[in-house]
């Protein structure tokens, strides 16, 4: 019995999530590439690119997030409104800093999300967090 117990307790710490994190924005579930929705992230070779890609994985840990599919992309990747626990994965990078809100998807298919995504951007700029707190523009005009 004892044998038996410390078999599950050793398998338990050892059990890896099926999520590997791509970007700031993109990850593969269960070998499924997944886009997060509204959101836009530095990609890994951008300055901030690193920092949302390790925020992201900070987020979702050892757990696999649930993902409700909104669209697929002109890539083919499923792009999805994902949680971990229940909260917003990418509303928490917008707040976070690493990512901002992506207006112009966000407006076409949950307009109700915007102000939502845009209040956290503004709090993340004011609070000067991760990419905000030396803003580069190279990679995107934040402008909705």
């Amino acid at each position: 019995m004892i044998r038996a117990l410390l078999l599950v307790v050793i398998a338990i710490p050892g059990a890896q999530a099926q999520t590997r994190i791509i970007d700031g924005d993109s990850l593969e579930v269960n070998g499924q590439q997944v886009r997060l929705f509204g959101i836009d992230a530095p990609e890994r070779r951008d300055p901030g690119g690193r920092e949302a890609a390790a925020e992201l994985r900070r987020l979702i840990g050892r757990r696999d997030p649930e993902c409700q599919h909104v669209d697929t992309d002109r890539y083919g990747r499923d792009v999805a409104l994902c949680t971990i626990e229940g909260r917003d994965l990418s509303l928490a990078m917008i707040r976070a800093g690493h990512a901002v809100a992506w207006c112009y998807y966000l407006r076409r298919q949950r307009p109700a999300l915007l102000p939502i995504f845009l209040n956290g951007e503004a709090d993340a700029r004011r609070g000067r967090r991760g990419m905000w707190a030396n803003p580069v523009r190279a990679w995107r005009d934040w402008k909705c």
